[in-house]
């Protein structure tokens, strides 16, 4: 049996999910849901965590015959079971969510995520949110379950993570340490400087 890699883990198939649902977004301020889409009729990519790159676009093909066929039927089978709470919501279909989710992360990361979005969906249903958005609900609990930013603190604290210090602390096997760094640095060819 062989087992199914996919490509991206919790964090990242949530943060495509956001990427998504903004995307769906303006769809739905026209009135419209994004309907019924596969996982190849999507670009996804995710970047690292902190990082702003967490990209979904819908794409865009050269209209064959039987891709206008397809998504002529599924536009019809999405009119005939009619629109759900995700539509409503997000302009996102939930059966299109569970399919996409699975293909980017598998069927603990989708379930896990589909959860979180019918909380989402139940506190938007409850209301009391004031003026945030159902994206920023969203967004809210997903981050109630997952950290999808490192803190603050720790972004800014990186690049001093990344440098040799100046001097070292009062410590002896710390002035030892900065030494041998130093003089090792230097040894280094003029391309490691």
């Amino acid at each position: 049996m062989t087992e199914i890699s996919h490509p991206f883990n919790a964090v990242q198939c949530a943060r495509l999910m956001l990427a998504l649902c903004t995307h769906s977004a303006v769809t739905l301020q026209r009135g419209y849901c994004i309907g019924d889409l596969r996982p190849r009729d999507l670009i996804a990519e995710s970047g690292a965590v902190g990082a702003s790159a967490t990209v979904v676009r819908v794409r865009r093909r050269a209209p064959r015959p039987h891709e206008r066929i397809r998504h002529r039927i599924s536009a019809r089978r999405h009119a005939r079971r009619g629109h759900d709470s995700g539509c409503r919501a997000f302009g996102v279909p939930l059966p299109t969510l569970q399919r996409l989710l699975e293909a980017w992360g598998g069927e603990d990361a989708a379930s896990f995520l589909i959860d979180i979005v019918q909380e989402a969906i139940d506190q938007l249903l409850l209301g009391g949110w004031g003026n945030l958005t159902p994206n920023e609900v969203l967004r809210h609990e997903i981050g109630r379950r997952l950290t999808l930013e490192p803190p603050a603190d720790l972004l800014r604290d990186q690049t001093a993570l990344n440098q040799i210090p100046s001097e070292p602390s009062k410590s002896a096997s710390s002035r030892r340490a900065l030494t041998w760094l130093k003089k090792r640095a230097a040894s280094a060819p003029s391309t490691m400087r």
